[in-house]
Formats: C-alpha cells, sequence, structure tokens
C-alpha cells in the first residue's frame, strides 16, 4: 500500500484531511489586545499566542500556576510537535509504534492543559481520527486508541454545537457490528472491554452530533427486529440504547424522540411482567428523561413506572398493600411470585433514580412524581428496619443514596448560569424549586433515619444522609442532633453512638455553616456536640476512638478556636444570633482542658502497656492514615496518627489565648512524666506543632527551651 492510499472511509479521503490539519494553524486573528510573539522553537514555527478565550479550555488550575506564561509557550510548541508526528505516523502508515505512542502523548496533553487549542484545531482532530478509525483495514488495537483519543474530544460537548460537526452514524455502526460479531473463533484478537468500554464511551458523546434523519434512518433499520416474542427484540433495543440521539436543539424535537418515544413506551406498559429487553428500553427511557427535562409529559405513565419500580426490588410485597397506597393501577403486576424473579440489577437501579429526579416538578400534574415518591418510600420503610434484611437490601440502599445525589447534580446543572447550547429555554419552566426540595427531603427523611442504624450497607446509608443534609440541612441536623444527644448519654447502645457518630463526621461542614434562611441553626450546637462526644476517646474501643476524633479534627478545620464573649463590648453592629454566639466561644477553654485530659489519659495508656512492640509504623501512619494489618497494634496507630492530626488542626486553629494555654498544660504534663517511644512520639508532635503555629513560634520555641535547659541543668547537677 503506497504513502497516499491511506484510510479511506467511504468517500472521505483522508490523505486532504491529514494535509488540512498538518497545515492548520491554531493561532487565532486577534481584534483586541496586542499579541505576543512567541520564539522560534526548534520546529521552526513561530506564531501568535492567542488570547485564553480563543483556546477551546484550558485547565483553570494551570491557569492560576505563577510561571503560566511559560507554560502556554510549552503548550503551544508540544501540540505542534504532537500534531506534527501523528500526520508523519498516518503519512508513512506507522500505526505501531508511532502512531499508538503520539496518540497517548496528546491524551496525556488534554489531562494536563486542558483543550488547550483552538476550535479549528479541535474539529480537524476528531475528522482526523474518524477518518482513521473508520478505515477498515485498521486494527482493532489502532481502533481502541482512536476510541479513547475521540471520547476525550468529544468530552466536553457543550464546546462544539450540532451545527459545527456531524458525524454519520452508520460507519459507527458498521464497527460496532464488526467488533459485537467478534468471538473465541474469530482471527482478530480485539483488546479487553473495547465494546463495552472504549466504543460505548465513545457512542455516548458521538450520537449527538447525528444528522437530522439519522433517528428515522436507524428505526426504519430496526424496527423490524422488534417482536416481544423473539430474543431478537433485545439486540434491537440494545442498539436503539446505544446510537439513537436525545440531545437535540429544540427545533429538531420532531426529527429526534417523538419519533419513537410513545411508540416504546406502549409497547413497554403492553407487558406487566418483567421482560428480557427491559433493562434497555428503561435505560432509553432514562436517558431521553435526563436530556429533555419539562419537554416531556410523563404523568400518564407515572403510577405504571412507580409500580414497576416496586416490581423490581423483589420484596415479598402484596397487590392489596400496594393498591391502599395508590402506586399500582393493576393487582397483576405485584404478583409475588414473578417479584422474586425479575429483580432489577444495580445499573437498572442507578438508571431509574436518574429516571424518578428527571420527571420531578414536570408534566401536565407538576406534583405528581413528588406524591408517588413519597408513597413509595412509604410502601419501603419497614424493609429498611436494621432488623429487616435479606437478597433485596443492596436494591434499597443503593437506590436511597443515589435519588438525593441525581436531585443534586439536577438542581446543580439548574442554578448554575450557562449559556450551553443544548439547554432548552422551556427548561426554566420546570427547575426544582425550594419547596420541591422541602418535600422530597421529607419523603426520604424518616426513611434514612431508621436505616441509620442498619447492620449492613452503611457506606450507602451515610451518603444518603450526607446528600440529603446538603440539600436542606434544617430538616435533617435538627431532628437528628436530638437523637445524637440521647445516644451520647446513653451507657448501654455503644452501637447508636458510632452509627450516628459516622454520619456526623460528614457533615461537619454544614453544622459550622450560617444560612439566614434556616429557622435552626446549628452553629450554637458546636461547642455542646465537642463536648459530648470527648467521651468517645476510649482507647479500649478503636473504632469509636477513631470516629471521634475525626469528628473533632472536621468541626475544628471550620471554625477558630477563639473566646469572642467580649466582643460584645467593642462592636455594636452584632445581631442577636451572633451576640449568642460570641457569648459560647467562652466555652472552649473548657473544651480544650477536657480534651487534652483524655488526650493525656491515652497517653499514660501507651506508656503502661510495657508488652507492646515498638511502635515505628506510627510514624508512617501520622503520615498515610492507611493501615495494611488488622492487629490491636495496628489499631493502635492508627488512632495514635489520628490523635496527633486532631492536635494539629486544634493547634492550627486555635488563637493566642487558646495556644498558651495548651503550652501550659503539655508543659506542666512533661516535666511530670516519664514516657516509652511511643507515647513520647505523640508529644513530640504536638511540640513541633505548638512551635511551628503561627504568630506563636518563638513563644512557644522559648518556652520548652527553658524547660529543657533547666531539665539538663538539674540533671547534671544531680549527677554531680
Amino acid at each position: 500500500m503506497s504513502n497516499t492510499d491511506l484510510a479511506i472511509d467511504k468517500g472521505i479521503q483522508s490523505s486532504t484531511i491529514v494535509d488540512d490539519f498538518e497545515s492548520c494553524d491554531s493561532s487565532v486573528e486577534m481584534d483586541q489586545a496586542e499579541p505576543m510573539e512567541v520564539e522560534v522553537s526548534n520546529s521552526g514555527w513561530s506564531r501568535a499566542d492567542p488570547e485564553l478565550k480563543c483556546l477551546q479550555k484550558v485547565d483553570i488550575y494551570v491557569q492560576q500556576l505563577p510561571f503560566f506564561d511559560q507554560i502556554k509557550k510549552c503548550a503551544f510548541e508540544t501540540f505542534e510537535l504532537i500534531r506534527k508526528n501523528i500526520t508523519e505516523a498516518i503519512v508513512l502508515n506507522e500505526f505501531r509504534p508511532g502512531f499508538s505512542h503520539w496518540s497517548n502523548q496528546l491524551i496525556v496533553f488534554i489531562h494536563e492543559y486542558g483543550l488547550f487549542f483552538t476550535k479549528q484545531d479541535h474539529l480537524k482532530l476528531i475528522k482526523l481520527y474518524l477518518s482513521v478509525m473508520l478505515n477498515e483495514r485498521v486494527d482493532l488495537p489502532t481502533i481502541d486508541y482512536c476510541l479513547n483519543v475521540l471520547t476525550e474530544l468529544l468530552k466536553k460537548y457543550d464546546k462544539i454545537a450540532r451545527d459545527e460537526l456531524t458525524i454519520e452514524w452508520r460507519p459507527l455502526y458498521k464497527l460496532y457490528c464488526r467488533i459485537h460479531d467478534l468471538n473465541d473463533y474469530s482471527a482478530e484478537l480485539p483488546p479487553s472491554s473495547i465494546e463495552s468500554s472504549a466504543f460505548s464511551a465513545f457512542i455516548r458523546y458521538a450520537r449527538i452530533y447525528f444528522d437530522h434523519e439519522s433517528t428515522r434512518e436507524m428505526l426504519e433499520e430496526w424496527r423490524t427486529y422488534m417482536c416481544p416474542f423473539d430474543s431478537a427484540m433485545n439486540s434491537a433495543f440494545e442498539r436503539c440504547k446505544l446510537f439513537l440521539p436525545t440531545i437535540m436543539y429544540e427545533y429538531e424535537s420532531e426529527y429526534g424522540y417523538k419519533l419513537w418515544l410513545t411508540e416504546f413506551l406502549n409497547l413497554w406498559t403492553t407487558f406487566s411482567t418483567r421482560n428480557f429487553w427491559e433493562s434497555n428500553v428503561v435505560s432509553l427511557f432514562a436517558r431521553v428523561a435526563n436530556h429533555n427535562i419539562g419537554e416531556i409529559d410523563w404523568c400518564p405513565y407515572i403510577p405504571y413506572i412507580f409500580s414497576n419500580i416496586l416490581r423490581g426490588f423483589g420484596l415479598p410485597f402484596g397487590s392489596k398493600d400496594s393498591l391502599a397506597l395508590g402506586l399500582s393501577t393493576t393487582g397483576s403486576t405485584f404478583n409475588t411470585t414473578l417479584s422474586q424473579l425479575f429483580v432489577y440489577e444495580n445499573d437498572e437501579i442507578s438508571t431509574l433514580a436518574n429516571w424518578i429526579v428527571s420527571m420531578i416538578a414536570t408534566g401536565s400534574h407538576r406534583e405528581l412524581c413528588m406524591e408517588h415518591i413519597k408513597k413509595l418510600f412509604q410502601a419501603l420503610r419497614s424493609f429498611y428496619y436494621p432488623s429487616n434484611t435479606g437478597s433485596w437490601s443492596g436494591s434499597l440502599f443503593q437506590f436511597l443514596k443515589l435519588l438525593p445525589e441525581n436531585l443534586i447534580k439536577r438542581v446543580k446543572s439548574e442554578r448554575k448560569e450557562s449559556k450551553k447550547w443544548y439547554i432548552k429555554p422551556s427548561a426554566k419552566n420546570h427547575e426544582i424549586t425550594d419547596s420541591d426540595i422541602q418535600s422530597f427531603v421529607l419523603a426520604l427523611r424518616d426513611v434514612c433515619f431508621t436505616a441509620i442504624f442498619s447492620k449492613s450497607h452503611q457506606s450507602d446509608v451515610k451518603k444518603a444522609f450526607q446528600f440529603l443534609t446538603f440539600l436542606r440541612a434544617d430538616l435533617i441536623l435538627e431532628p437528628f442532633l436530638e437523637k445524637a444527644y440521647l445516644s451520647f448519654d446513653s451507657l448501654v447502645e455503644p452501637h447508636r453512638y458510632t452509627s450516628i457518630l459516622s454520619c456526623l463526621v460528614l457533615v461537619s461542614r454544614e453544622l459550622a455553616a450560617f444560612n439566614p434562611r434556616h429557622q435552626f441553626q446549628t452553629q450554637m450546637q458546636i461547642i455542646p456536640l465537642l463536648n459530648s462526644v470527648l467521651p468517645g476517646l476510649d482507647p479500649n474501643d478503636a473504632n469509636k476512638c477513631n470516629l471521634t476524633l475525626q469528628f473533632i479534627s472536621n468541626i475544628l478545620n471550620c471554625v477558630i478556636v477563639c473566646d469572642c464573649s467580649a466582643a460584645g463590648n467593642y462592636r455594636n453592629d452584632l445581631s442577636e444570633h451572633e451576640r449568642e454566639l460570641c457569648y459560647e466561644t467562652a466555652k472552649f477553654e473548657d473544651f480544650v482542658h477536657e480534651f487534652f485530659k483524655r488526650v493525656f489519659y491515652i497517653i499514660d495508656q501507651l506508656a503502661s502497656d510495657i508488652s507492646s512492640e515498638s511502635s515505628a509504623s506510627a510514624a508512617a501512619a501520622s503520615k498515610h492514615f492507611s493501615v495494611s494489618t488488622g492487629n490491636k497494634n495496628a489499631d493502635e496507630n492508627y488512632y495514635q496518627a489520628h490523635i496527633m492530626h486532631t492536635c494539629k488542626v486544634l493547634i492550627r486553629q486555635s488563637s493566642k489565648q487558646i495556644l498558651k494555654l495548651i503550652l501550659n498544660k503539655i508543659s506542666n504534663y512533661i516535666n511530670g512524666n516519664n514516657f516509652i517511644a511511643r507515647a513520647g512520639r505523640i508529644l513530640s508532635s504536638i511540640c513541633g506543632y505548638l512551635c511551628a503555629a503561627q504568630n506563636f513560634a518563638e513563644f512557644a520555641f522559648e518556652g520548652f527551651f527553658n524547660d529543657v535547659y533547666e531539665s539538663l541543668r538539674n540533671f547534671k547537677e544531680g549527677k554531680n
């Protein structure tokens, strides 16, 4: 094959694309600001340095570096080198190692600098890699490289609108069939997970740029396979799930989902039992709902959707109970035997959670979806009891976590000012309101409080609690703190203490934050909480001790440990809340006293443990906070590291008055006790933190130096 006989993709001459890309100049003529000239590099190129606004997307962290001018020059030179070598590798037909190596370098360049090139370069790169990938003579490893690069180039699809790029769907479908039909008897050996990972990630963004007629052509291609009683139906819906575009301009809706949505919904609702093709079609419904919020009226289908969700958990749930809650229109949907056979998988639970959140506050009846969410969790509440466990527990707890997580993503996208091309103006009328958030949080709150004490799936429950607190901290923290104080005072239920404290560790920022819109302010509860958890510093219970130290350090990271009780005498512009908060800070000294009393008790316990081995690993644990073994010494080393970290945070956040108090307590304790290496390491670290404290280093060093000097002099005199 000659050099000019390059990858030909159905009438598209790749050599033309290569020449066009190689001659492309990524600089853009500027109408404003005089350009700064860049020195000529070894490759002999010279260009004007474009403004950042001419580039696609520069990494925001790179822009903050003090030597950003040198970074810009290096980025332009690196991109020019990558572009030159990619084109040379294609012209010379050197796909390995040349093309694969420089494709990897392009991915590394994007990860380091972002899309540090112009839109013209961006489009030419996409077309170049598409032409290479769609060549039938290119092997699968090279296609895998192209898929990874194209995924990185298409990932920021807000930078390229639909009218700026068009991708033909049929060549991609042929490539999919080529990959999908491979088996153990094929002559080609594909890279691992090229279909499930690389191609799926690529087509997720490529389908956005299919042309207007692509949806109609796909339906004509695959509709003949849609027989509910044939296994080919699953294959047809699998292709629909992958290829059908759902992100389009508002005026293009007639060419998009409106061609198939009603037909597929009627087909799905016709079968009241679980079907082998249901997973693919539900995933397609969830995607179209998420990408077209407010455009589709889901109200006629919401009762059926929620009844299928309840069926899909595989719960021992009777039809009479479901009808009493108003979740089902037919009693046959909740056949007990079928509910045990057809259970949703984890990926389907994620899809359903996304679908439900996308339907909130949409359609002809704005509150209908929220009403069914409340009824659904009323039906599920008993299954979240700690003593009620079964095969359904994993799906239920994952569902509880994913619902508020997806709602947070939707609220964030709606309340962030954006002029992205794919956001439809009509979506503004169906945004999530504060009342919607309140109803949602109240619907899940009691279930979440019940599930907190479950013996399994604790990570999902804690995440659900954290997400609900992010949404409405005042509705969650006030009743939860009442439960917390009761558990802290109880000595017969230690498991409740650890469960509640593990949740509070995740919401320390919300506890310390002030929101004028909320009536209940948790700032007044910080010092009482800190004092309440101090009994948890128990060296005999490593888990409880670690959680207590994590909570204290997280809270102290959010506040300044300072006695501000006298602020009311100097300021007359304080609100009533601020004045009360200042008076409350007078209790910080009592907390510091009690905290170090507990720390010294732990140190005494370590010093008295003469059978323990040398704890050199404690120093490593203090840096990495990770333990590879589960024995007693590992637990002790772990909470020793937490003690040092918590003391470091306390010293860093304390005022000079509090630091003097800490210095006096440390000095008195050191002068009156003897230690082994393990206990001495904790004290030496605390002394080091004090000597490094801002505006206190000189005072602390002088105090410790005088103590050391006095001890040495006494030792010398006593020895003489």
